[in-house]
């Protein structure tokens, strides 16, 4: 199983990803992670960003801005407005991302499809934010956990102040 990790306003959220496979996985496999992965991306950004966006404009949002980055072919895919729902907003991503991971000469699988979105995304909201992979969260753990040495400071994690403190 991988994990997943993002930080959203400057706060670490788990984000838990199935993957589990010991062969290529198919593009059904393929789509039931990136689901996983956005889904709790969705709730992490929708509960506990600076701002609260409603999640059909995250996943709208998201999107557009994964779209625009891709280049004009795939401008057709773009979704015209953000749904009226969450759960028809993730079945306008899920169908969305199968799309464009099936284009021809398209190189990126559904998994890396959401994982860039979920970038562009974050930089959208502030300057702190960001999607670290699993890879990248081990480094950045590693390098927190590391021996220190210098004028004796610690680096600190502190939940980040809830709606009603602000």
């Amino acid at each position: 199983m991988s994990a997943r990790k993002a930080i959203v306003a400057s706060t670490w959220l788990i984000v838990s990803g199935s993957c589990g496979w010991s062969q290529t996985p198919t593009p059904t496999d393929q789509g039931q992670e990136a689901s996983t992965i956005y889904r709790e991306f969705l709730d992490a950004v929708s509960t506990r960003a600076i701002s609260t966006p409603s999640p059909t404009e995250v996943v709208y949002a998201s999107l557009a801005l994964l779209i625009d980055t891709l280049g004009p072919r795939f401008a057709d895919l773009k979704p015209a407005a953000p749904a009226s729902s969450r759960e028809e907003a993730l079945r306008t991503l899920d169908v969305t991302l199968r799309s464009l991971a099936s284009r021809p000469g398209q190189r990126f699988g559904q998994v890396a499809l959401v994982e860039h979105a979920m970038r562009i995304y974050l930089a959208t909201l502030d300057p702190y934010s960001k999607y670290s992979d699993p890879k990248e969260a081990e480094r950045f753990q590693d390098a927190l956990n590391a021996p220190k040495s210098g004028i004796g400071m610690e680096i600190v994690t502190e939940p980040p102040p809830s709606h009603a403190d602000r």
